[in-house]
C-alpha cells in the first residue's frame, strides 16, 4: 500500500533528522490514510501525530502545539485517553510544552502518562523514554536534584532493558554527568563522564 511505504520513508527521513522530505512523504501518507480508512483512523492519527513530530524538529512550536492537541482530540475519542498512540501525542505535546517553556503544563502531562504507562509495564521503553523527558523538564527550570532522580532511575532501568553499552542508556549517562556538574558535584559529575567515556570506546572504538 502506497500509503504505508510513504509513512515508512517518512520515519526513515525523521530518523535522519531531514525533516523537510519526511513532512513531505508524511503529508503524502496522511492522506492517503484518510482518503481509504477515514479520518480518524488509527493508521491516520498516527502519521499526523508524525507531522506533529516533524514540527517539533523544525523548531515550529506553535505549529506542533496547535495540531496536536488536535490529533490527540481525536485520538482520545477513536482509541481512548490511555492507549499507547494517544499517549505519544500527548508526550509530544509535553516536548513542546517544554520547548515553549510551558513547564506547568508539560508537567502534567508527563507525570500522568508516566503513571499509566508504570502501570502497564514499569521498566518499558515507553516509561523510560517518559523519565528522561521528565528529567529534561525539570532541568530546563533549574530543578536539577529531581532531574538528577528521575535521570538515574531511568539509566538504571535503561541498562537493564537495553543493555550497559546502548546509545540510549550512553545518552543517559551523558545526561546524568551534566545534571550533577549542575549540582556542583564535580566529582561525581567527572566519575560519570569518565564511565561514559569508556563505554563509547567499548561500542564505537577509542576513535
Amino acid at each position: 500500500m502506497e500509503a504505508g511505504v510513504r509513512r515508512t520513508i517518512g520515519l526513515t527521513y525523521m530518523d535522519l533528522e531531514l525533516y523537510g522530505p519526511a513532512r513531505r512523504q508524511m503529508e503524502r501518507a496522511e492522506g492517503l490514510f484518510r482518503s481509504v480508512e477515514g479520518r480518524e483512523h488509527r493508521d491516520t492519527l498516527s502519521a499526523a501525530s508524525s507531522l506533529v513530530a516533524i514540527d517539533y524538529g523544525e523548531g515550529k512550536y506553535k505549529e506542533a502545539e496547535a495540531r496536536a492537541k488536535q490529533v490527540i482530540a481525536a485520538q482520545q475519542k477513536r482509541l481512548g485517553a490511555t492507549d499507547p498512540d494517544t499517549l505519544e501525542t500527548l508526550q509530544l505535546l509535553a516536548s513542546t510544552y517544554t520547548a515553549e517553556a510551558k513547564f506547568a503544563e508539560g508537567e502534567k502531562i508527563l507525570r500522568d502518562a508516566l503513571a499509566v504507562r508504570s502501570r502497564n509495564g514499569g521498566e518499558s521503553p515507553e516509561v523510560i523514554g517518559t523519565k528522561r523527558d521528565l528529567a529534561q523538564l525539570y532541568s530546563d527550570q533549574g530543578k536539577f536534584k529531581d532531574a538528577e532522580t528521575l535521570e538515574r532511575s531511568a539509566l538504571e532501568s535503561s541498562r537493564r532493558v537495553f543493555g550497559p553499552d546502548h546509545p540510549q542508556t550512553l545518552s543517559l549517562m551523558s545526561e546524568l554527568a551534566d545534571e550533577l556538574r549542575q549540582l556542583g558535584r564535580y566529582s561525581d559529575a567527572e566519575a560519570m563522564s569518565a564511565e561514559t567515556l569508556e563505554a563509547k570506546k567499548r561500542t564505537y572504538g577509542p576513535d
